[in-house]
């Protein structure tokens, strides 16, 4: 060789990898998209990494290499991407820093200042040039945060706060940020104008009564005051001045005719008035009716005493007006009104109340149930031998057990006797009477009893009977038959010793007994 060149075809080894483009630093806007890259001498593997730590490809993140040029793609960046990034080849690295701004938002649509009333709401809307800012709202430098009263919306662009059931001392400023946008407005909330929602009215009363005037008030006014024409009143032993919320109430103790005058309520730049008038006499229940227990078949007994004579009273039970009868009786002594229930069962058990001129009275009655009686007694009873004898009574309550006794002795069922119940009655059922079976006849419900004679005469069919009964009379004459068969009444005999009594022969064609 000469001329100092190399042979030909003698191969020249080949140095490390190393970058032959190097990265650079860079700047971006908030949510931009980043793409860093570099190149380098040959085709080789290379590694990337951020703040020392390394990078993995993502949905946000893009790795690429097409030949020997590798880039790496950020997008959206945000504040958390700032800082160092590095591509290695492991021979050689190249190094660039990624620096983030804050986008520049711009406040499209402002706010506006909102002026409402106690208790109502108010809206804030503002609108930016991005869809995708974050805001926060303050009212009075305070940080606002959704609740049951605070509502904050983000609807792309749109930012809205809603202010519900504002109150007076919430008037200030509401401020609105988001990154480098910022606004304001004025919140006002003014207190609702004094209004009566139910003013006061004319009072009618009897004298010595005691008069109220009332009214409600929308709100509770700063001043307020109670006027009897010019005079302001106050409380003292005449006038009695209440508030209750948004309630106030006048009262006028014991009311005479030097009472009467228009009373007016002042709130504010308000007024209402109503006249107290005073009418007639003062009715008063001197002694009201008091609740009253008994038991049964008792008589309950009310009695009311009235400030005044001469008043009509009605009396109610369960307010159905009460009429005298049999069994209710009414009695007016002056003043005092009385009401008397004579016999009374369970079932009187009721609300009885007692009305003059308006006013009323009220008070229990309460019926106890009291022992077993007998509601229906046992009758005296004529039967024919071999005729069928039926004795019944009835019980005051359906549960109650019963014994039969005839002259004293307990009478048990048989083949001709039988003893039923139904219900509240108690029957004795004699299937063919006979001569023995006459005498004394009682039901024992324990508590109560009731006896009948039974009477059993002889059948002679086709001949006088011996007289049967002894009847007095009203007026002389026959007796009367009660059977419900027919039979034939011979005629009547006057005794001189015993005036207007008469003896009863029948002819029996039927064989049944004639009870007088």
């Amino acid at each position: 060789m000469c001329n100092g060149e190399s042979p030909k075809n003698v191969p020249i080894p080949e140095g490390d990898a190393y970058f032959t483009v190097k990265l650079q630093d860079y700047t971006a806007v908030e949510k931009d998209e980043v793409v860093l890259d570099c190149e380098l001498s040959k085709d080789v593997k290379v590694m990337w990494y951020h703040n020392e730590a390394e990078i993995k490809a993502s949905k946000m993140v893009t790795i690429k290499a097409e030949d020997k040029r590798r880039t790496l793609v950020i997008k959206r960046v945000g504040d958390k991407d700032k800082g160092q990034y590095v591509c290695d080849c492991g021979t050689d690295k190249t190094t660039a820093t990624l620096h983030i701004e804050a986008r520049h938002i711009k406040v499209v649509r402002p706010l506006y200042g909102v002026e409402v009333f106690d208790g109502e709401t108010a809206r804030f809307e503002v609108e930016l040039s991005e869809d995708d800012v974050h805001g926060q709202w303050k009212l009075n430098g305070d940080v606002l945060s959704p609740s049951a009263d605070i509502e904050i919306v983000e609807d792309g662009a749109k930012h809205t706060l809603v202010l519900y059931n504002c109150k007076v001392p919430q008037t200030g400023e509401v401020v609105f940020t988001a990154a480098n946008a910022k606004c304001s407005a004025n919140l006002k909330v003014k207190e609702l104008p004094v209004s009566f929602i139910t003013p006061l009215a004319d009072v009618h009363v009897y004298e010595k009564d005691e008069a109220k005037f009332e009214l409600e008030i929308s709100r509770e006014p700063k001043s307020f005051r109670w006027l009897k024409g010019s005079q302001e009143l106050s409380n003292d032993e005449k006038f009695e001045l209440l508030v209750e919320g948004k309630r106030h109430t006048l009262t006028v103790k014991s009311a005479k005719y030097e009472d009467e005058a228009k009373y007016m309520f002042e709130a504010e730049d308000k007024r209402t008035s109503g006249k107290l008038i005073i009418k007639g006499i003062r009715l008063e229940f001197i002694k009201p009716i008091k609740d009253v227990t008994v038991k049964e078949r008792e008589t309950a007994e009310f009695s009311v005493e009235l400030s005044h004579e001469k008043i009509p009273v009605v009396w109610y039970k369960n307010d159905v007006r009460l009429h005298p009868s049999k069994v209710v009786h009414m009695l007016e002594d002056r003043k005092v009104h009385m009401l008397a229930f004579k016999e009374v069962t369970v079932d009187d058990t009721s609300m009885i109340k007692v009305e003059a001129m308006g006013k009323t009275s009220e008070a229990m009655l309460t019926v106890l149930e009291g022992d077993l009686y007998f509601t229906a007694k046992l009758q005296n009873y004529t039967a024919v031998e071999k005729d069928e004898v039926i004795l019944s009574c009835e019980l005051s309550k359906a549960a109650g057990e019963v014994r039969w006794f005839k002259d004293g002795n307990e009478i048990f069922p048989s083949k001709n006797v039988l003893l039923q119940s139904d219900g509240k009655k108690r029957t004795l059922v004699i299937k063919k009477a006979a001569k023995s079976n006459m005498g004394t006849y009682t039901c024992d419900c324990g508590t109560d009893k009731t006896t009948a004679e039974l009477n059993i005469e002889g059948n002679t069919c086709g001949e006088p009977t011996p007289p049967q009964t002894l009847v007095r009379t009203a007026e002389p004459g026959p007796a009367h038959c009660q059977s419900p068969k027919p039979h034939l009444c011979l005629g009547v005999v006057h005794l001189p010793s015993i005036p207007h009594y008469c003896v009863l022969y029948s002819h029996c064609k039927c064989n049944v007994g004639c009870v007088l």
